[in-house]
């Protein structure tokens, strides 16, 4: 079958970009002709040519006809349902706060809503795009043979705990590293706020434990690492047998415990560190998220839709072009936002230091006219004033 595989953007490494990756070498394990399909490129996109894999920018660059289309974003989607009119057209939801990743509430764009966890089903389930499409239930898919694979041993106390993402950052990081410091850990960052790498399991395999969420969280899991699960928005702990199940349906997000984290907790939770953690988890990435498991499952939904018959949208092929082009703008100007918002973080945290060392050399000059106010001092001043005048009659 001749698959298109589509997203956005490929341009650095993030969740939905390593997905993609990670399914197109699945699929194309099982036999089936894969291209990626993503307007903006970069590392991620150099990345996934380095492995054999048919990367593209250009819609002309696209297969003449597919066996099926798998869209990760709301404007390929719009887009390859009007260049592939009849061919079954999934979307995969990879969250719920980037209108991107929204589907179109257009009618006959995608024929299957695949979710990744049962948090984005909810929300999946709760859009209009949904009415008479099918909300798909699969799980995030890990390489596990080659890349996220068990390297090097986990010792018995924790000493390196890798913070892998893009978002930790802030009070939470500083949090993190706090706790950390109690117990003995030192904190490295891999992803975009430290060692932004295209081999993140080497980072991984240096460390004892991995604090993450999302697809970080289970990379981590599948190189055998105990994994603390925690973000902005809250903290799930450890990931163990008994609470996978509640964690793994929440996305890794932080969400099923919500629980608050504070340096004590952390440092109490850090304490309690088990190397055994690592070797169960490796065993729940290996029943439940294997890649060619998830391959297969995608093209069984494609089949599905082929059999039924995959319906062309009704809506117009130049407004599907044009909801797309507004899509892409909408992204651009979201991007414009976040780069202007991190930028006045930026400068919000700089002004704080200013203010905090104003505020200490104002607490040393009061410290220092306390002294000169002191009864000692003004005594020396008065005993010393003879010596001034000497040397001042001296030097005349």
């Amino acid at each position: 079958m001749e698959i298109v595989l589509a997203t956005h953007r490929m341009d650095r490494h993030g969740g939905t970009e390593t997905y993609v990756t990670t399914a197109a070498a699945a699929l194309e394990g099982l036999g089936h002709a894969v291209t990626i399909f993503a307007s903006e490129q970069g590392p991620a996109a150099e990345l996934a040519r380095s492995t054999g894999l048919t990367v593209v920018s250009d819609p002309e660059q696209l297969p003449e006809a597919c066996g099926g289309v798998i869209s990760s974003s709301a404007d390929v989607a719009l887009e390859l349902a009007a260049r592939y009119p009849l061919a079954p057209r999934l979307m995969v939801l990879h969250a719920t706060t980037f209108v991107l990743f929204a589907p179109s509430a257009l009618p006959g764009v995608v024929h299957g809503l695949v979710v990744l966890n049962d948090r984005v089903g909810r929300w999946a389930r709760s859009t209009q795009a949904a009415e008479g499409v099918p909300v798909i239930r699969l799980r995030q898919p890990i390489e596990t043979r080659e890349r996220f694979r068990p390297r090097g041993t986990v010792g018995p106390r924790l000493r390196r705990i890798a913070a892998v993402g893009n978002y930790l950052d802030g009070d939470r990081l500083e949090l993190l590293r706090a706790a950390a410091d109690r117990v003995g850990a030192e904190v490295s960052l891999v992803g975009a706020m430290g060692t932004s790498t295209d081999t993140p399991e080497v980072e991984i395999c240096k460390a004892d434990a991995v604090v993450g969420l999302g697809r970080s969280a289970i990379e981590g899991m599948a190189c055998g690492r105990p994994v603390y699960v925690t973000d902005r928005e809250g903290c799930d702990g450890w990931v163990t047998r008994e609470r996978y199940a509640r964690i793994e349906a929440e996305g890794f997000a932080g969400l099923a415990f919500a629980e608050r984290p504070s340096v004590e907790s952390l440092a109490r939770d850090f304490a309690a560190f088990d190397p055994q953690l690592g070797i169960d988890a490796r065993e729940l990435v290996q029943a439940n998220h294997r890649a060619d498991v998830h391959a297969a499952q995608l093209v069984a939904e494609l089949e599905r839709v082929a059999e039924t018959g995959a319906a062309a949208s009704p809506v117009d092929r130049a407004v599907l072009l044009e909801q797309a082009r507004l899509h892409r703008g909408e992204w651009v100007a979201r991007e414009r936002l976040l780069a202007l918002a991190h930028r006045l973080d930026g400068e919000l945290q700089y002004s704080r230091r200013l203010q905090d060392e104003v505020a200490d050399i104002d607490q040393r000059l009061r410290a220092t006219t306390r002294i000169l106010d002191t009864r000692p001092h003004r005594a020396l001043e008065a005993a010393l004033r003879p010596l001034g005048r000497w040397r001042h009659r001296g030097s005349a």
